[in-house]
């Protein structure tokens, strides 16, 4: 299981485009993704999701 934030170590926290890059690389590994039950109101959780969608990635979503 990868967390996002150790996954952009040694990148500039303001340059958005590297580190969303170096998600979708890491994403693109996985076998399936876990969404939160609140997903939705993060632009890149939906970002994710649709990645999952194009490349068939399983995700699983929080009950509540």
């Amino acid at each position: 299981m990868a967390n996002p934030l150790s996954l952009t170590k040694g990148i500039d926290e303001n340059d958005n485009h590297k580190i969303m890059g170096k998600c979708v690389e890491v994403l693109l590994g996985c076998d399936g993704i876990y969404l939160l039950k609140d997903w939705v109101t993060s632009r890149v959780a939906r970002a994710e999701f649709q990645i999952e969608n194009i490349y068939g990635i399983s995700v699983v979503f929080q009950e509540g």
